[in-house]
């Protein structure tokens, strides 16, 4: 699994940000009651939690990249047809 950067976890997806620290807090809180059995539930969830915050900023952040490609052919097909334009 890749690190992600807390920025990026912000950018596109704060609540699944949020999840992920509610989730990681409930395994602390179970871990120090001493029983490992009572830590396996909050574990699982938080590890869900994890991979789906992670799908998540991947999946946006991909089409957030594209988006960027996009506009930024655009906007150097605008200046090139102006370009053109101008030089008479």
């Amino acid at each position: 699994m890749q690190q992600i950067s807390p920025a990026d976890a912000t950018k596109f997806d704060a609540a699944g940000q949020a999840q992920v620290q509610q989730a990681l807090s409930t395994v602390q809180q179970a871990i120090a009651q001493g029983n490992p059995a009572a830590v396996r539930s909050p574990l699982q969830q938080a590890i869900a939690a994890v991979n789906q915050h992670s799908q998540q900023v991947s999946q946006r952040r991909a089409e957030w990249q594209r988006r960027k490609a996009e506009a930024e052919q655009q906007q150097g097909e605008l200046i090139g047809s102006a370009d053109c334009g101008s030089g008479g």
